[in-house]
């Protein structure tokens, strides 16, 4: 896959997790359970799935990494480091400052990150070189 293409997949995935997760009614925001000093919503979890599900169709094989999975600490030369929704509060009590993110990683660097954020309709993204 060229860069151009690396970058495209991951605005698509990130993209359609974050847009995905505006269609959730206010109302079902709020679901979910306390983990530590954390809220996680069942749209963590959602969003979580979806955008990793997105992911592997792009990035096959590709380690994904994410606070909502049961990652472990591993050593691999290509991994994609995720947060499904960074802001949970903020997405719970219907403010915007909240974003989907992902950011491949090769050889212990960051090669390509996108950051969207979809009540803004912002997004942000860098490709290394």
């Amino acid at each position: 896959m060229n860069n151009s293409s690396i970058l495209e997949s991951l605005i698509s995935c990130v993209h359609d997790t974050g847009d995905y997760l505006t269609t959730i009614p206010s109302s079902r925001r709020s679901e979910g359970f306390w983990y530590g000093d954390q809220f996680k919503s069942q749209a963590d979890l959602d969003s979580h799935n979806r955008l990793s599900a997105s992911l592997s169709q792009f990035f096959s094989g590709t380690h994904i990494l994410s606070e909502e999975s049961d990652s472990r600490c591993f050593y691999a030369d290509e991994y994609i480091i995720i947060d499904p929704i960074d802001g949970t509060r903020s997405y719970v009590e219907g403010f915007s400052g909240w974003v989907v993110q992902a950011s491949l990683v090769r050889f212990g660097f960051p090669y390509c990150s996108v950051i969207y954020a979809p009540a803004l309709n912002l997004t942000f993204h860098a490709l290394f070189g």
